[in-house]
């Protein structure tokens, strides 16, 4: 059994229409895949309908008097759950769970976090996290991950495999047919873009004392996470290691766990999978993956990131 996991924090309209389609493909399957949306919920909390249609209206006033056409940094005028389950419904899509947690259920869940969240804020000032832009969300994905794992062995749900998606991935090809491309894979962690990582990389300070010696190495492995599949095995691992309090950016921190471990395999996608641009700072607009998508059909699916509308 296989789970798919999608990360979200507040899905665009065309994010939520991509999902929905991706749910499609493993509905229509009748497969044994459950599709699962893991939301953070923090900002969602901070404001009511009310008070987010007033700051929309005010930002389109403000938008028209300066001639900006941007509106990506305006409020939803609804919360992302409602906009997800809408989609969801327009698409007739019935099996798929939405998993809400808050940065408050991080931090009680992993207090191990604390420190981190104030060398973040105190120490390299991170202009995302003062402004609360951004949550611890945004970059400790497995404490985020491991919220829906915890929920989901307590319904006694048991997953071989643990498929986890950004929400700004696209996928040329089926979703279903991009899984079966790795039916027969048994890695513990298949990522892509595994290297050592370099001494200028921003987040190397990012992770408790204890990460190292806990996880077996002496070296910190970064990877690119935008499509990861994770085995029961790993995702037992890390379990284990968030309980004793250990935590990373996580970047570094599953291919670290699956480098360093004789008992785990880490393996990268074939080449043929990932499309161009697939980084951390591509950027795809929709007239071009309009493009890509026109382009010859191929029977091989691709994966692009990222997909910034």
């Amino acid at each position: 059994m296989q789970a798919v996991i999608v990360r979200c924090h507040d899905p665009s309209p065309a994010a939520a229409h991509r999902l929905a389609k991706w749910a499609t493909d493993l509905q229509d399957s009748k497969q044994n895949i459950d599709f699962i949306i893991s939301l953070d919920n923090t900002h969602a909390f901070n404001q009511t309908s009310n008070e987010r249609r007033s700051k929309k209206r005010k930002r389109a006033s403000q938008r028209k008097s300066i001639g900006c056409a941007s509106q990506h940094t305006s409020p939803p005028t609804i919360s992302p759950t409602h906009r997800l389950l809408r989609t969801f419904a327009e698409y007739n899509i019935k099996n798929v769970h939405i998993h809400r947690y808050t940065e408050q259920d991080l931090l009680k869940n992993f207090p191990g976090l604390l420190p981190l969240q104030t060398y973040i804020l105190k120490e390299m000032k991170v202009q995302e996290m003062i402004s609360k832009k951004c949550t611890m969300a945004w970059g400790f994905h497995v404490e985020a991950l491991l919220l829906w794992w915890k929920w989901s062995l307590k319904k006694k749900l048991e997953y071989d495999y643990v498929w986890v998606f950004e929400d700004d991935v696209g996928i040329k090809g089926s979703l279903l047919d991009l899984l079966q491309c790795y039916q027969d894979e048994q890695a513990d962690l298949l990522t892509d873009n595994a290297h050592s990582m370099n001494e200028d990389w921003f987040w190397k300070n990012v992770h408790t004392s204890n990460f190292l010696n806990q996880t077996g190495g002496n070296e910190v492995t970064c990877c690119s996470e935008h499509v990861q599949r994770f085995s029961n095995k790993l995702m037992e691992r890390l379990t284990n290691l968030c309980s004793n309090g250990v935590h990373a950016w996580s970047e570094a921190f599953t291919s670290t766990v699956a480098n360093n471990a004789d008992d785990l395999i880490l393996k990268g996608f074939c080449v043929e999978n990932v499309g161009d641009p697939y980084k951390w700072n591509g950027r795809v607009t929709e007239d071009e993956w309009i493009a890509i998508m026109k382009e010859e059909e191929s029977s091989t699916p691709k994966v692009y990131h990222a997909l910034k509308f």
